[in-house]
Formats: C-alpha cells, structure tokens, sequence
C-alpha cells in the first residue's frame, strides 16, 4: 500500500511539474480519503537535472522509501537554475543537439528550397544558390551542373566543367 500511495504521489508532483512545462503526463488521483494519507506520507521531494537532457523528480515518504523519475527534456534541455525541463528558449544552446530555437521553441531543423533558386530553414537562414539552382529534392544548393536547369535562370549549364555560365 505504501509503495503505490508514494507513487500516486510521485504522479501527483510530476503532473503538477509537468503542466508547468507543457508536458502531458497523466495524473493519477489517489483513491477517495487517501489524499490526507498522501500528503502525511510524503517527507520530502527533489527536482533536479540528471545530465543536460533529463530532469529527475524524487519523492521520499516518512518511512524512508524513495522513488525516482526521470524525464527526457526533449526538444528542449534541463534548466540547471530550475532544476527543471526547459519550457522555451531564447537561443539554440537552450535546445537539443539536432534542433534550432525558433519563435521561442525548439525545433528540429529542416531545409527546402524556394524559388527555384533560395535554400531556407526553420532557423530563418535564407542561401541564394546562384549561379546554381536549388536541388527540391535534396534541400540543397547544386554544386555543379549537368544540364540548364541545374543552372539559376539566367544561367546555362557547360557541362563539360559543370559550370553554370551566361554563355
């Protein structure tokens, strides 16, 4: 019985932490007239952050028992001053490896092409490809040319050197 009132507890004060971090986690409530028991029983809890990427959360009863939980931040990092999961970032160190803070958020990067000649990316970072094209389907800018279209509008492609030039 103990066991499962602490972790009723533990689900308790991770929900509680949870909400505050737009985490979806779901609340257990303890069983009608158990919640006094709930509050007696618990002596104390802890957030902290195991490594940059995960928040723990332990709870400990009067008895001794303690429980620990561990939650991934992604995509964001644990707040060394919160001892939390980060709720938002004001710049891509706040975010994890693979993901840009974008509009206050953490996002995974990604790439396309616009215009037929511009590179873009969720970071808002805009490459113009010229004298190239920007190749759809690898969300890169060419390189080098094989044909015209490889080549901006008003280029043409020397295959021989894959080159784009205006001759």
């Amino acid at each position: 019985m103990r066991s499962r009132v602490l972790s009723a507890a533990l689900l308790i004060l991770m929900g509680a932490a949870a909400s505050a971090q737009n985490i979806q986690i779901q609340k257990l409530d303890p069983p009608p007239g158990s919640r006094d028991m709930v509050e007696t029983m618990i002596k104390s809890f802890r957030s902290a952050c195991a490594n940059q990427d995960v928040a723990t959360l332990t709870v400990c009863s009067t008895s001794g028992d303690c429980t620990t939980l561990n939650q991934p931040c992604f995509p964001y990092r644990c707040d060394a001053q919160a001892h939390t999961c980060a709720a938002g970032c004001s710049s891509t160190d706040q975010c994890w490896t693979g993901t840009v803070c974008s509009e206050a958020r953490c996002v995974v990067q990604r790439a396309w092409c616009e215009g037929g000649r511009y590179l873009k990316n969720t970071a808002g970072a805009v490459t113009d490809c010229w004298p190239y094209s920007c190749d759809e389907a690898a969300a890169l800018c060419r390189t080098r040319c094989t044909v015209s279209t490889d080549c901006a509008s008003e280029k043409n492609c020397r295959p021989e050197s894959g080159q784009c030039s205006t001759s």
